[in-house]
């Protein structure tokens, strides 16, 4: 009985594949890469930052060194799509949606939102990338 239970739960998700991608239609190709560590490289879609304030609204895309596997799935990350709100005042990033992807485009698992988080918290390359997003004047 238990084999048929978790046969039938194997079925059902194959079924339904893999998450809606919530970046349909973003063409990676029209990214500025900002920063780089040895954990990822860090680049904000064209024409996607928009300034409210202290403020930045932009889309993050984030290519590891290593694909890595996140959010409890075994299969390894290739890069990664966030909208992220980067608090130049506060010197804060907030994960607000975001997916995880392999190497030819499929949506392996959506990322976790975050409260804001202090850029001392991430990576050195998070750290660069997000103070070179708050010294350009968006607004223009």
């Amino acid at each position: 009985m238990i084999h048929l239970i978790v046969s039938a739960a194997a079925a059902v998700i194959l079924a339904a594949g893999a998450p809606a991608d919530p970046f349909a239609g973003v063409n990676r190709d029209q990214f500025e890469g900002l920063a780089h560590d040895s954990f990822a490289a860090w680049s904000y879609g064209w024409d996607s930052v928009k300034a409210n304030g202290s403020v930045r609204t932009l889309v993050a895309q984030t290519i590891y060194d290593t694909p890595t596997p996140f959010n409890g799935n075994p299969t390894p990350v290739v890069y990664s799509l966030h909208t992220v709100a980067i608090d130049c005042a506060a010197k804060t990033i907030t994960f607000i949606n975001g997916a995880n992807y392999t190497a030819g485009g499929t949506v392996i698992t959506l990322a976790n939102p975050s409260g804001p988080t202090p850029w001392s918290a991430g990576t050195q390359g998070l750290q660069d990338f997000s103070a070179q997003i708050c010294a350009v004047d968006w607004s223009k």
